[in-house]
C-alpha cells in the first residue's frame, strides 16, 4: 500500500538498495514497548484529536464548477 500510495517500498533498503524480507511481527505491546522505548522512540500511540465541530464547518466550499 505504501508503495502504491506514496511510491515508497518499504521493502527496499535505503543504504543498498536491495530487497529485505519481513522477519517477524510483533503484535504484544509490553513486548514492542521493551524494545522502543531503550531506543528513545515512543512506543505509544499519539492521543486523538478531539471532534470538530460540524457546525463551524458547515459552509459548502466553491470549487468553481459545475457538478455534470
Amino acid at each position: 500500500m505504501m508503495k502504491r500510495t506514496w511510491g515508497f517500498d518499504v521493502l527496499r533498503c535505503p543504504s543498498c538498495s536491495r530487497r529485505m524480507r519481513v522477519l517477524a511481527t510483533l503484535l504484544e505491546p509490553t513486548v514492542v514497548r521493551k524494545i522502543l522505548e531503550p531506543l528513545g522512540v515512543r512506543a505509544s500511540p499519539l492521543p486523538r484529536a478531539p471532534p470538530r465541530d460540524p457546525e463551524a464547518h458547515a459552509e459548502q466550499a466553491d470549487f468553481d464548477f459545475e457538478a455534470a
